[in-house]
C-alpha cells in the first residue's frame, strides 16, 4: 500500500515483542477504508532495510460508510489481542489527516523506520 499527498491517513498501530513486531496503518482511498497489517519477524542484524526479515502482510478493506470512530474501535480491539503476544512495547497514533501530518508524528517515534521513495 502506498501513501502519498492524496492519502487520508486515519492512524497507525505498532507492537513489538522485543525482537519481532506487528503494525497496521489505516487509510481511506476511493471511499473505502484500507488497512495494511504487517507481521515482521526479525532474522537480520537489526537493519530494517536489509531485506532479510520475513514479513507476513495482509490488506483489509472496510466499507467507507463505517465511521472513523467505529474503525478505530475495531482496530483497537484487534490491537488488544495482538498485544497479548507482542507485549514488550506498543504505541498507536491517530493522524486523521494527510501525509505531512503523518510524517511529522512518525518522525518522533523511535521505532518508526521511514524510507522515502521518489
Amino acid at each position: 500500500m502506498e501513501i502519498n499527498e492524496k492519502s487520508y491517513i486515519l492512524g497507525y498501530w505498532f507492537a513489538n515483542d522485543g525482537k519481532n513486531d506487528w503494525y497496521m496503518i489505516i487509510i481511506k482511498e476511493n471511499g473505502e477504508w484500507i488497512g495494511k497489517q504487517t507481521f515482521r519477524y526479525s532474522t537480520s542484524d537489526g537493519d530494517p532495510f536489509s531485506g532479510e526479515d520475513r514479513k507476513s502482510i495482509s490488506i483489509v478493506k472496510i466499507d467507507g460508510k463505517v465511521s472513523e470512530k467505529e474503525v478505530i474501535e475495531k482496530i483497537d480491539g484487534l490491537f488488544d489481542i495482538i498485544k497479548l503476544k507482542y507485549n514488550d512495547f506498543d504505541d498507536k497514533f491517530l493522524v486523521k489527516g494527510g501525509i505531512d501530518k503523518f510524517m511529522k508524528i512518525a518522525n518522533t517515534k523511535h521505532y518508526f523506520h521511514i524510507k522515502e521513495v521518489h
